[in-house]
């Protein structure tokens, strides 16, 4: 059946939006450019489908007949009612407001000077090269060693995958260099990455939109043999090999699988010996698991598994010591003495949400994993095998009767250490068999659950309890508050009755809401019920000097309002004890010394006009900032707020009697609320950012835990993120157009109709 040529020409114009608009693997076409590519289609599809006048008339005739046919009254109506509403609705959503961050386009790979001066000399890295690779016998050993730097102060952020998710690289934008893939490191130079690791994020050019990389200024902490030591280990570990500038084909052979197996052979270049992944060739000689265990693994939980590897010294919770056989998270029963396999697949396949631990299952496939499994089980002798699992039974019904009981169990059996709002507030020093510091969960978050939020897997957890902690099994017989099953369900239903929502990811505006009269300073004060909630995730200073790896804050929440004269802040952020310096019980649950709680807000003097920020790193020489500084206080001397110019990292200075910034803080059940208010307008425009309606002000936030140790540099922050006061608007700055839009398509259709009758008449 012949399709009529304007139903084709639909179809072809449909078809061509829904392949730009669908996405292609991880990719997504803007909207501005789908916009463009639509412009060309449909001018394209008519251009063709009426290139006669035969063809021309037959594309029309589908029209002239709606608008003439007598016998076409009921269909004409509904398409002259419908049309015009669409008309609106397409009027509508191009004159509403956005709250869509601006875009921000940046050269990933920017184009590296001539020559760059570091370490106090300068280098020509048109021609540089490793000096260490022609050493040919020390390969393996600087390898090695490359490793052992890169996870001691790279993986945080690049992962143990090399893949640029790390456990803390959802707290930068843009996300940290994926080395794994085929358009980083292997279509680079090494002189590159000697350029880029040497000079950080403040040292990329203009193009590369500077000041938004978190990329530290290696010189200032590693040597420039160690920066060549770690460059070595990244090529070895993703099996690539540098580009070069003579011979590129003969030097850049295939890569090796990235698993335990395969050859990894290329052509080797005249003259020159075939350094890819030697190391890697040697895991190969190994045992499959013992080559995983080793490439994979050893890193941070040691190459003989006691949990001692490069990295172990700098995460919060420590790799598991295999010699023990102690493992935290099991199925089976509590009095069973190993997980089973099961358990110990599901960890490295899965990962450990909160931890340093990712998920293997992408890398590993199920018989490498199985194999790690007996591999690991082996440094502590074990060869038994555990079945028996927790038997969770059918459960019991959530409903009001079991949520009140079980939260009268709650408080009376588990309330000691979770607090009684469950936020792992109580105030008790905790520590593991291992004499870490450790913190009960906050099970009001449960996606901070490493085991899972599903009422089976938080009915396994208090059976079993977590062996090496505090937490103990509630169905052992000699625990003296224990539980039964029913009991035990009751507690779970509670549970989660007091789970948030998981937060928004992707969300990067705070929206500053119009508030009608003044804004109140407290906290609590209902009127921030009206305001917004976004929340950002936060990760330690480990940028700068005096770094901080372990911190206890996850994330902060902002609410924003203004009116007329002010603009206020409302910084919510869980923090399991209130610190105040000189209490005694304060002193006694703190961790590397006790120091005020603090927050902070930060942002640019100038609101940038293009997408040049300050860095956000207390800005730099060029670009000042502004910091509003709350403090708790100690218990002989009041906190408060107060506000500091920075030009850079150790570069802020207070402002004595600051600008008018008012609020306050409170403490209630595991959780900070401070407000932080300020005028609009001040009297100085060259010291102080000046809040504008409708304008994106570049804003960014930071977090103290004194009782973990956390002062100065040591703190947890963001990068910067977008606050946004909305312009008050009536309705009829956006029905009006729709309403103009569709009166005049209407019109429009209702002229044709007429002209049509009367070429009839």
């Amino acid at each position: 059946m012949r399709i009529p040529r304007l139903l084709l020409a639909v179809i072809i114009v449909i078809g061509g939006y829904l392949i730009l608009k669908i996405p292609s693997g991880h990719y997504l076409i803007p909207a501005s450019v789908i916009r463009l590519y639509m412009f060309f289609i449909i001018v394209g599809v008519i251009l063709v489908m009426t290139f006669s006048d035969s063809s021309a008339k037959e594309m029309a005739s589908p029209i002239v007949s709606l608008l003439g046919d007598p016998d076409r009254k009921r269909l004409r109506w509904v398409v002259f009612i419908i049309l015009p509403l669409f008309a609106g609705y397409l009027t509508y959503n191009k004159v509403r407001p956005s709250f869509d961050a601006p875009v921000e386009l940046r050269t990933v790979h920017p184009a590296p000077p001539s020559s760059a001066k570091v370490y106090d000399k300068s280098y020509n890295l048109l021609t540089l090269e490793n000096p260490l690779r022609k050493d040919a016998a020390n390969f393996s050993q600087y390898v090695r060693e490359g490793g052992e730097i890169y996870f001691k102060n790279c993986f945080y952020c690049h992962g143990d995958k090399l893949n640029g998710r790390g456990h803390y690289a959802h707290g930068f934008n843009p996300l940290p260099a994926n080395f794994q893939d085929v358009g980083t490191i292997a279509q680079l130079q090494e002189s590159f990455v000697f350029w880029r690791v040497t000079t950080g994020g403040p040292g990329l050019p203009k193009e590369a939109t500077p000041w938004l990389s978190a990329m530290p200024i290696w010189q200032h902490f590693l040597s420039e043999e160690e920066v060549w030591k770690v460059s070595m280990f990244i090529y070895d570990y993703t099996g690539r090999v540098p580009r070069v500038m003579k011979e590129e084909a003969s030097v850049n052979p295939p890569p090796p699988p990235l698993m335990g197996g395969g050859e990894g052979e290329g052509e080797k270049g005249e003259g020159e010996k075939n350094m890819l992944s030697i190391a890697y060739a040697e895991d190969k000689a190994a045992s499959g698991a013992k080559a995983i265990y080793d490439k994979r693994c050893a890193w941070c939980h040691g190459w003989e598994g006691a949990g001692d590897g490069p990295a172990a010294e700098f995460l919060n919770p420590r790799p598991r010591d295999f010699t023990a056989a102690v493992y935290k998270y099991k199925s089976s029963p509590y009095d069973a003495p190993f997980p089973t396999d099961e358990d110990l697949i599901r960890t490295i396949s899965d990962g450990l949400p909160g931890t340093s631990m990712p998920a293997w299952n992408d890398l590993l496939s199920d018989k490498e994993i199985r194999d790690l499994v007996t591999y690991i089980k082996g440094f502590a002798g074990v060869e038994e095998k555990i079945s028996a699992q927790v038997k969770v039974g059918k459960g019991v019904s959530s409903s009001e009767d079991s949520i009140r009981k079980g939260k009268e169990l709650f408080i009376d059996r588990c309330s000691e250490c979770h607090g009684e709002e469950a936020r792992g507030d109580a105030a008790k020093a905790l520590r593991t068999d291992w004499g870490d510091r450790v913190w009960p969960r906050d099970l009001t978050k449960p996606w901070t659950l490493r085991r899972g939020s599903e009422p089976q897997e938080i009915y396994t957890r208090i059976s079993t309890g977590i062996p090496g902690t505090p937490m103990p099994s509630f169905a052992d017989p000699e625990n003296k508050k224990g539980l039964s099953e029913e009991e035990r369900w009751h507690v779970v239903n509670y549970v989660k009755s007091l789970q948030k929502e998981t937060p928004r990811e992707g969300g990067s505006v705070v929206k500053m809401i119009k508030a009608a009269g003044e804004i109140s300073d407290d906290p609590m004060n209902a009127q921030w019920e009206k305001a917004e909630s976004v929340t950002f995730p936060v990760v330690p200073q480990i940028i700068a000097k005096e770094r901080h790896f372990t911190p206890t804050i996850t994330d902060i929440s902002v609410k924003a309002l203004y009116n007329e004269k002010e603009a206020a802040f409302l910084l919510e952020w869980d923090d399991r004890t209130k610190s105040m310096p000189g209490d005694a019980k304060a002193m006694e649950l703190s961790e590397g010394g006790l120091y005020p709680d603090g927050v902070a807000i930060q942002w640019p003097v100038k609101i940038p006009e293009g997408m040049e920020k300050p860095y956000f790193g207390h800005g730099d020489g060029g670009h000042s900032v502004n910091i509003w500084h709350w403090s708790s206080g100690t218990t002989t001397s009041e906190g408060g707020i107060r506000l500091l110019d920075a030009t850079g990292l150790g570069k802020s200075t207070p402002r004595d009697g600051g600008v008018g910034i008012k609020g306050g803080g409170i403490y209630r059940n595991g959780q900070w609320r401070v407000v932080m208010k300020r005028s609009l307008k001040t009297e100085d425009a060259e010291k102080d950012v000046q809040f504008e309606a409708g304008r994106f002000i570049p804003v960014a936030f930071a977090a103290w835990d004194g009782s973990n140790g956390e002062t100065g540099s040591k703190h947890v922050l963001t990068t910067w993120y977008w606050a946004y006061p909305m312009p008050p608007a009536g309705g009829g700055v956006f029905t009006t157009p729709v309403i103009v839009m569709a009166l005049v398509f209407g019109g429009e259709m209702l002229l044709a109709r007429q002209v049509q009758r009367n070429s009839k008449g």
